[in-house]
Parts: structure tokens; C-alpha cells; sequence
């Protein structure tokens, strides 16, 4: 949880930089799966984003 006042983290913290980025990863990728069995959504193959010029 995260808001401009607090932070919170559950769990383990990774000692280093490279533990910490895959785990992020392998959370981020179950949370994409969830999502889209949640929202009996079907991926067409592509990623998409934005970009803003800053």
C-alpha cells in the first residue's frame, strides 16, 4: 500500500537491486494473470503503452 503519506511493505525485503526487480516481476505477471482470468479477458498478442515527452 502507498499513498504521498505512508508506505507499506509485506514480506521480505531483497538485499540486493537485481532480487529486488525480479520479484517485482514475478509479482507483477500473477497480478496481469489475475486481472485478466478476473476479467475473462483474452490477450490479442500485444502490449500496449503510452509515452509522454517530458
Amino acid at each position: 500500500m502507498m499513498t504521498r503519506e505512508k508506505f507499506m511493505f509485506i514480506g521480505m525485503i531483497p538485499k540486493s537491486g537485481l532480487a529486488a526487480f525480479k520479484t517485482y516481476c514475478y509479482k507483477l505477471s500473477k497480478r496481469i494473470a489475475y486481472m485478466f482470468k478476473r476479467t475473462n479477458s483474452e490477450w490479442d498478442g500485444y502490449y500496449y503503452f503510452t509515452r509522454s515527452e517530458p
